[in-house]
This record gives C-alpha cells, structure tokens and sequence, in this order.
C-alpha cells in the first residue's frame, strides 16, 4: 500500500512516517519504479510505536525493544517511576502503563488497536507526543523564497557576466535569445546546486540565511537526491516558470510551507535553520548589491575601449569598429583611410538598400604619430539618396575617442550631445566636453525634415544637395 493509505490507517502523517523509516524502525520495500510499498507489518510496527509514544516513550527505547535489547516489563516499570514524577500532566499515560503491566504482555503480542482504543478518548495526548516525532522543518516560505531567489539570481549574474565578457551586448539581444540564456541559467542551477548540496550542504543563499540541508541521517544530500530535490523545486516550486501558472504554483507551496506541510521536494531531507536574526536580511541586501557591482563591473570592462589612452588612427579605428561591433554591428567597417568598406554578406544572405546608402568620410589630424582630432564629412546631391544626420557615426566615434584618451567612462557627458542628435536631427550644435570642442554644421537644400535620421527629397525642388561638416578638436 502507499503512504497515504499507510496515513489514513495509522492517523500519522508523512513526516512521522518517514521519519521513523529514517531510524530504520520500519522498513518498506521498494518497488521497481522506486516507490514504497507498505505491508501490514509495517501498519502494526507503527500503531505500535503510536501506542508507546503515546505513553512517552522514547524512540530509542522502541528501537531496542524491537530488536530485543530491552525487556517490555522492566522498561515499563521504568516508564511508570518516570510518569509519576509527571503525574497531572501523564495521568492517563500512566494508567495505561499499568494496564500493560497488569496484562503482563511483551512486546510482540503486543495488541495495539487494543490498547489505543483505550485511550481514544483523550487523544490529545497522543497527538502531543507524536507530533514531536518528525524532523524539524523551516516553515519561513519567504525565507525559503528569497534564499533560493538568490541563487537563481547568482546563476543568472555568471551567465550575463560570461557573454558580456565575451563581447555580447545582452541589452540589445532579441527576446528568443534572452529566453535561451535564462535556460542556460535553470540548466546551471539544476546541475549546480546538487553539488553545493553533496559537497558543502548548502547554497550561497541559503548560508546567508543560515540555512542548510541533510538526509534524516543528518548526512549530505547524495548528487542524485539532490539533483532530484533541486528539479522537484523548479517543476512544483516554480511550475517551470510558466507565467501565471509558476505564481500559482509559488502561492500554494507557500500555504503549504505555512501549514507545515511537507513540501513535495523536501520528501526524504531535513532543513534546518541556524537561527531567525534579522541581520541576515541586511546581509542577504548587501549580498545582492554586490552581485549587481560586479555585473557592472563587467559591463564597463566591456564597454571601455581596448586602446586607450594616446593613440594612432589604427587604434582608435580599431575601439571604434569594436564598439561599433557590441552595439549590433554595421555593414560597413571604417578604415584607417577615413573610409568605410562594405563587409562582405554572409553566404545565402541578402542586403537591400531601400533609398540607397551614402557612408561619411573621416579626416585624422597627427601629431608625432598620435591622434589629436578628426572631421567626419559628407555631401550628396540628387533625389536618388536620402541623407543621413550621421548620428550613430557622430556619437560612436566622439564617445570612443574621449573613453579612449581619458580612460574613463563617462557617458552622462554625452547626454545633451546625443539628446540632440535624436531629438534635433539636421540642426547645428557646439558642445565642449572634457577639454574638447565637438561642432557640426548642416546645409540642407531641395529636402525634407522628416523628424528621423534621414532627410527626404522634395518633389518640388529643382535640386537636391546637402553637406555635413562635425570636427572634434582639443579646445585650445
């Protein structure tokens, strides 16, 4: 029979049972697909250790009982000197005690639904000592959350911090990839946290919430017991992140842990908790601050020019390609010639010009070998081309440029420029930043303002032209 009948039959619940399974005072067999399956003998073995505990009995002295270490009427007589010290609290213990002793009865004829329906009026006093018998269990759902929160929260972190490293810029991937990546991270928990479990008995969150986790035998959860717990966790705990249904699933485990119910996942484990200080919640915040400094230390790491400091047009062509690159690339690499050449389209791709493409031209100014300054330039003519402001090139290669010879990142002083330059397209503008001049001037003749990037020719015009002049000097 199952465990739940073993329930129904008994009047314990599945932490009883399972716990007196764990000091080997029942022993079900195991059927093939690895559930048990309780036989009468059990039921009685349990109905026995029901009744005795219920005179308060030690579970140790059960055990010697069943294997014949003690003798049934010296240990009772032991048991009565024990009540009496107890009297107001045990007395129906007691009397029953004696009942035994006077039936002179040992303790495998030891009729138990005899004896217990004796005392089936009072059966609080057996629901009293039974409900000692069961492993302490963390009842604190939002500590239990918070703590594994953490972890997941860890794994997430690693695999951000690993592909920004990498070159990936993760804020502009599409979404079918960001779900990919949150996979990776389940997959890295799933995998993880089994071996934190059988090496170190806990996980970075639940440390610092001082908490750990051991078999009923207060050994280390085996790799596969725990990598079972942590897949029981991320199907009933988190209902495999399913929108809708995982906060269904989070609000049941959460009355459950509450009620002091036996979480699906936790069935054969015991969690204990070191203590409830309030500080741990400070150090679980500071821990998350921490995490969240380190992912922006990798962003910036990412982001900062390889070259820096003084540099050669190479060089700074090279952190402009390269920043050009984690922004999600370009179909035009710019050359140490102040050009742009067009990157070859991977095979069975195509590219389409809608109103065709006409890429700035750079100009570096030298001193000694060392880039001081550059202008980028265009001009076009006609109704077959709708200009460019030249925005992205404007602001990549400004920001490159000052990153670069500063060595520090400092993107808010280009708010205002780049502000303008999405919000003010095609107007002139003079800014000075960090010790240098940034300027454009537009002439726009025969076209539109469409409010974007692009200008639009006019049908009424009888020529089209236009020229962008921006240069980035030192301010002398």
């Amino acid at each position: 029979m199952n465990i739940k009948d073993v329930e129904l039959k008994t009047g314990m619940t599945r932490a009883n049972i399972r716990y007196y399974e764990s000091l080997s005072l029942i022993s079900p067999m195991r059927l093939e697909n690895g559930y048990r399956d309780y036989s009468d003998s059990d039921i009685d073995e349990l109905l026995k250790i029901k009744l005795l505990r219920s005179l308060d009995i030690s579970l140790e002295d059960i055990g010697s009982l069943s294997r014949g270490e003690k003798n049934m009427e010296e240990l009772l007589a032991l048991q009565i000197k024990e009540l009496e010290k107890r009297e107001n609290e045990t007395a129906a213990a007691k009397e029953l005690c004696r009942a035994l002793q006077a039936d002179n009865v040992c303790y495998r004829d030891l009729n138990a639904h005899f004896y217990l329906e004796r005392i089936g009026e009072k059966p609080t006093t057996v629901q009293r000592i039974i409900e000692r018998d069961k492993p302490p269990r963390v009842t604190n759902y939002a500590l239990r959350f918070f703590a594994r929160s953490f972890d997941f929260f860890i794994c997430s972190a690693f695999v951000n911090c690993i592909f920004i490293l990498g070159g990936v810029n993760i804020t502009i991937l599409p979404q079918g990839t960001r779900f990919l990546l949150s996979l990776l991270s389940v997959a890295i928990l799933l995998f993880g946290e089994p071996l934190l479990l059988c090496t170190w008995g806990t996980t970075p969150g639940k440390w610092i919430m001082g908490i750990s986790l051991r078999l009923y035998n207060g050994e280390k959860l085996p790799y596969m017991d725990g990598l079972s717990r942590t897949f029981g966790v991320i199907c009933w705990g988190y209902g495999f992140f399913i929108p809708i249904y995982s906060i269904v699933r989070l609000v049941k485990s959460g009355i459950a842990c509450g009620d002091d119910e036996e979480l699906r996942w936790d069935d054969g484990c015991i969690m204990y908790q070191k203590d409830e200080k309030p500080l741990r919640w400070l150090f679980l915040a500071l821990a998350y601050l921490l995490c969240f400094a380190i992912i922006l230390l990798c962003s910036v790491s990412a982001i900062m020019p390889d070259n820096r400091g003084p540099m050669t047009v190479e060089q700074f062509v090279e952190n402009y390609n390269d920043a050009v690159d984690f922004d999600g690339g370009s179909s035009y690499l710019l050359t140490s010639r102040g050009t742009f050449q067009e990157i070859t389209p991977p095979d069975n791709s195509v590219v389409i010009n809608i109103h065709g493409t006409k890429m700035p031209t750079f100009t570096f100014y030298e001193e000694n070998g060392i880039l001081v300054g550059f202008t980028i330039n265009m001009e076009c003519s006609g109704d077959e081309i709708w200009p460019s402001s030249c925005a992205n090139q404007i602001a990549t290669a400004s920001q490159c440029f000052i990153h670069s010879v500063t060595g520090k990142l400092i993107s808010k002083d280009f708010d205002e420029l780049i502000d303008t330059l999405n919000k003010k397209p095609f107007e002139d503008f003079r800014f000075e930043i960090r010790g240098y001049e940034l300027s454009a001037d537009y002439t726009i003749d025969g076209y539109h303002k469409t409010g974007m990037s692009y200008l639009v020719p006019s049908d009424t015009a009888d020529s089209h032209s236009y020229s962008l002049q921006f240069s980035l000097f030192p301010i002398k």
